[in-house]
């Protein structure tokens, strides 16, 4: 009945109480083994027995099956810290502009609260291909996979994660995914992925180990869904960001650009008003030039249409005048 664990313990309490050596205690919780092998949680009421003389001789024991309300408890905890590192990840996003410090602060928060065992993030480009690995609670143990992944050698649940919005669910990760490195590393546990996407992009996956019991949870599931979206948004919201500061630094070359053109222009138009001057002064004087010689011409035609002239020369000096 009673766990192998704790029997010795057990029996040291029961030695020391009977032999007085310390205080009955009227209530404690352990676990109790059914017959087929399943651990209850048990709430346990002590009363002890004692003879006329006071000695103790036996104790009664009654207890109550809080198994179940111990879940919700420990579940009611478990998404409190799951929450608290959402809220985390959230004020990272708000202040983080880098998006490699804001992966590994997220996955950062996330197992300090101690809602997960360890998180990673792979983000990936257009064609799928990954570009950047960050991960938290597993240290080298990481690397292997890291490697894979750059390689394109996406795991069987990340291809699966990839195809689908949905979280998915791995409960045994040593027999499910044999391609994975970590899969040894989950011992005991499970593990969710899910990609990161947001109105339509596919931005990587966030992956993560946690207990068996909160992983079936669909609350779980789509709390851990909700902060991939979150953190999808964030790195939406920085690649817009980096469009806009691009853009910004190409309408300075641009306007840069124009101050140089126009400051050409300027030297052009003055070269073009000086050689404008020039020629209207060469004009001028052409002008004069060839006025003066006519002028004699012309005052030497009237000088023969004066004198007597045949009809002949006449008609030449007229001509000459037209």
């Amino acid at each position: 009945m009673v766990p192998q664990r704790i029997r010795d313990g057990i029996r040291e309490i029961f030695r020391k109480l009977m032999a007085g050596d310390i205080e009955p205690v009227e209530y404690y919780e352990d676990p109790l083994l059914t017959k087929n092998g399943e651990e209850r949680m048990i709430a346990f009421h002590n009363t002890v027995i004692r003879d006329p003389r006071g000695q103790i001789v036996g104790v009664l024991l009654s207890g109550e099956d809080i198994t179940e309300r111990k879940k919700a408890e420990d579940k009611i905890k478990h998404l409190n810290l799951v929450l608290r590192a959402i809220r985390s990840v959230n004020q990272l996003i708000a202040r983080e502009m880098d998006p490699e410090r804001l992966l590994q602060g997220a996955c950062q928060n996330f197992i300090e609260t101690q809602g997960y065992h360890n998180v990673w993030i792979a983000l990936a480009d257009k064609a799928g291909k990954i570009t950047m690995t960050v991960e938290a609670g597993l240290g080298q143990d990481f690397s292997p996979l890291a490697e894979q992944l750059k390689r394109g050698e996406l795991t069987h649940c990340g291809r699966k994660a990839l195809e689908q919005t949905e979280v998915i669910v791995v409960t045994d990760p040593l027999s499910i995914c044999s391609d994975c490195p970590l899969s040894t590393k989950y011992s005991g546990r499970g593990g969710m992925i899910v990609r990161l996407e947001h109105k339509g992009k596919v931005y990587g996956l966030l992956s993560t180990s946690i207990s068996k019991d909160p992983i079936r949870d669909r609350e779980e599931q789509s709390l851990f869904q909700e902060v991939a979206g979150d953190i999808a948004f964030a790195l939406c919201n920085l690649e817009l960001e980096e469009e806009r500061k691009n853009a910004e630094q190409r309408i300075r070359e641009y306007a840069q650009e124009l101050t140089v053109k126009n400051e050409q222009l300027k030297v052009e138009t003055k070269k073009a008003k000086e050689s404008d001057q020039l020629k209207s002064e060469f004009l001028a004087n052409m002008s004069y030039e060839i006025r003066t010689p006519l002028t004699v011409i012309k005052g030497a035609a009237y000088l023969l249409d004066k004198s007597s002239l045949s009809d002949e020369q006449r008609n030449l000096c007229n001509m000459y005048r037209a």
